[in-house]
């Protein structure tokens, strides 16, 4: 593995962002740099985000994982601070080598995985390698964020339509901070909206390295959904270890239809169910993400009274 320490931070960062940077290395996947964060002492746990941002979507709740956990937080090929070749041939299917790979470096054989958004499709692969048996991890837990687990579940806005099509191109480029920071508010909830979430700072590192022409090739895995959704689906459903959904019910995209899909499909998984928040629960409410996270890894199987909010979500 190539990998650098603590690096200077580039100067166009604003500080939360800067910060995050400087606290991470990289990992060198076919001539192309992926930056990971690795902190924390404990059983390990990979943390994967989302589109259209990056491990620094986790920074709110990072103290909290790491004080229980050995936390490694990637940035997915095409994101945050790892590499953004354009034009590429993005895929859910190499971001699954890529965590499989980074990890074999790191030494580390088994984790648990906490994942959000595009980060969820990336893992729902690893869960059906892992059931095939040919996964270099062993998953002791998977927990699921907000993310379109069921294609046919997911409710896409038009930015997403728009972003898929052939104008994806230019509409990435034209994309304005902004555009972006209302197309982000309009997915949080109010807690989110109430908060102060970082959207400056998400705003800042889709930039680092152009990152907004590269947001049409990374979004094609909502292809791969359709594609390969029966894949996902079933490894989901025949998940040999522990597996969780814990979302905030506010999300117009990936909220309660999702949770109910995921009730039928795994009746006995916890689902955790946050009133008031939106698509970015670790950001939007992250002691209670925390919290909660922290109560599934001590009692899984019999959790405390009241401390799984669904079943009866309608």
């Amino acid at each position: 593995m190539a990998s650098c320490g603590a690096a200077e931070a580039p100067s166009c960062l604003p500080p939360g962002p800067a910060a995050w940077f400087a606290g991470g290395q990289f990992f060198n996947h076919r001539d192309h740099r992926i930056f990971f964060r690795r902190e924390g002492r404990g059983p390990t746990l990979l943390v994967v985000h989302g589109f259209p941002t990056s491990s620094y979507d986790f920074a709110p709740m990072w103290a909290a994982l790491t004080a229980r956990f050995d936390v490694i937080a990637v940035d997915l090929l095409g994101s945050g601070f790892s590499d953004k070749p354009v034009p590429y041939d993005y895929s859910v299917f190499e971001q699954a080598d890529i965590l499989e790979r980074l990890t074999t470096a790191l030494g580390v054989s088994r984790t648990h995985v906490l994942a959000h958004d595009y980060g969820d499709t990336v893992v729902q692969e690893l869960l059906a390698r892992f059931g095939e048996g040919t996964c270099s991890l062993h998953l002791d837990s998977v927990t699921l964020l907000n993310g379109g687990l069921f294609i046919d579940a997911q409710q896409l806005t038009a930015i997403h339509y728009l972003l898929d099509s052939p104008l994806g191109v230019p509409a990435g480029v034209l994309t304005s901070k902004p555009v972006f920071k209302t197309s982000m508010k309009k997915i949080l909830g109010p807690v989110g909206r109430a908060r102060d979430v970082d959207l400056d700072g998400w705003w800042a590192i889709l930039n680092y390295k152009q990152g907004k022409r590269a947001m049409h090739d990374v979004i094609q895995y909502l292809d791969e959904r359709e594609q390969y959704g029966g894949r996902w689906t079933a490894a989901l459903a025949r998940a040999p270890c522990p597996v969780a959904f814990l979302y905030g019910a506010e999300d117009p995209v990936s909220g309660d239809t999702i949770a109910r899909r995921f009730a039928v499909l795994a009746p006995h998984a916890p689902i955790v169910r946050l009133p008031g928040v939106g698509h970015y629960p670790q950001a939007e409410a992250p002691a209670e993400v925390a919290a909660y996270f922290n109560a599934l890894h001590d009692h899984w199987g019999s959790p405390p009274a009241g401390a799984y909010a669904y079943r009866g979500v309608r």
